[in-house]
């Protein structure tokens, strides 16, 4: 593998699993090539996982500039990963690997910079097949639920775009229906508190079920979040009860967050999750509950909603993230 000048490393660095690339962006559009997936009960550190990449790829050394999306709060290049014993620090990162530069940014921030780059192939529409104006000012959201839920918006401004990465996820959780109601109260006699993040992910799934298994006294069976759908696909009440309110929960928030920011331009649903449940989310009650946001149901109508099916969609922001970064370098060096 050549390493070129302007080459840099990108991961996507989530809440189970750590992706590693390298990208060239000695071009107009950068490529992203020699994609390597990791877990973390494989690695101590992201040095390791560095190490290990650069070994597996038969690099001599690490590529000049860095750009890692974590799932987590980044505050001064440091991060302590929410769902892992990793601490990344990129200081630490330039020192150890001797690189010209190293940035962190969360997950949800490089999905939103990937957003203008994705094609149509990229994308599933949910409900009407509107495909997102191209037209400036307008705002994107892209959200989506995993390990956590995490949620960020894209403002595309006349001259340039700006990116809010958020912790949108842990706003409160508002019900809507009787049995909304009734997994509030559930929720907080578990947790003491309910937020969206708390439905809104893997546990949360598994959390769904076990409410629903109470309410309607089925015998548990799902161990873990990736139980719930196979249980649901064999015909348990509980399960099938489970995703229907999830994909519920997830429209209404959905609309919520439309509304907060304003985006026109889109919501987009990423995470680990939904990829896997496609064909369930699409034919769910998501759109309806999307949309059923009055007085401004009208608004939200017109508003796309889209399930990103493009693999690794994060290293494709970090790519873009950096490709800005060395062209507002050449920039100043001119």
């Amino acid at each position: 593998m050549t390493n070129t000048p302007t080459s840099g490393l990108i991961a996507d660095i989530g809440g189970t699993n750590i992706r590693l690339a390298c990208v060239d962006t000695d071009r107009a559009k950068p490529r992203i090539h020699s994609v390597l997936e990791m877990t973390y009960t494989e690695l101590d550190s992201v040095e390791e996982a560095i190490s290990h990449y650069l070994h597996d790829k038969k690099l001599p050394v690490c590529p000049p500039r860095v750009v890692f999306a974590v799932a987590g709060a980044i505050d001064d290049g440091r991060v302590q990963l929410t769902n892992a014993h990793w601490h990344i620090d990129a200081a630490d990162l330039v020192r150890s690997f001797n690189l010209q530069s190293a940035h962190l940014i969360n997950d949800f921030e490089a999905l939103a910079l990937a957003l203008p780059h994705l094609a149509k192939d990229d994308l599933v529409s949910i409900g009407p097949d509107l495909m997102p104006s191209s037209e400036k000012p307008q705002t994107y959201l892209v959200m989506g639920p995993g390990t956590g839920l995490g949620v960020a918006a894209l403002h595309r401004g006349m001259d340039a775009d700006c990116v809010l990465p958020t912790e949108a996820g842990h706003v409160g959780l508002s019900p809507v229906t009787e049995e909304d109601r009734a997994l509030m109260a559930y929720l907080q006699r578990k947790y003491g508190r309910a937020s969206n993040e708390r439905v809104l992910c893997g546990d949360g799934l598994l959390d769904l079920y076990r409410f629903w298994c109470e309410r309607l006294g089925e015998r548990l069976e799902a161990r873990a979040p990736k139980d719930v759908t196979p249980l649901a696909d064999v015909g348990s009440k509980a399960a099938n009860a489970a995703l229907d309110q999830f994909m519920h929960i997830l429209g209404s928030v959905a609309g919520d967050m439309a509304l907060a920011f304003k985006a026109t331009g889109g919501v987009f649903l990423a995470g680990g999750i939904l990829p896997k449940l496609s064909a369930r989310l699409i034919h769910s009650s998501f759109r309806r509950d999307f949309e059923a946001h009055p007085p401004y149901t009208d608004l939200l109508t017109r508003i796309p909603t889209a399930l990103i099916t493009r693999d690794n969609p994060a290293l494709l922001g970090c790519a873009e993230f950096l490709h800005s970064q060395i062209s507002a370098d050449a920039r100043t060096i001119v």
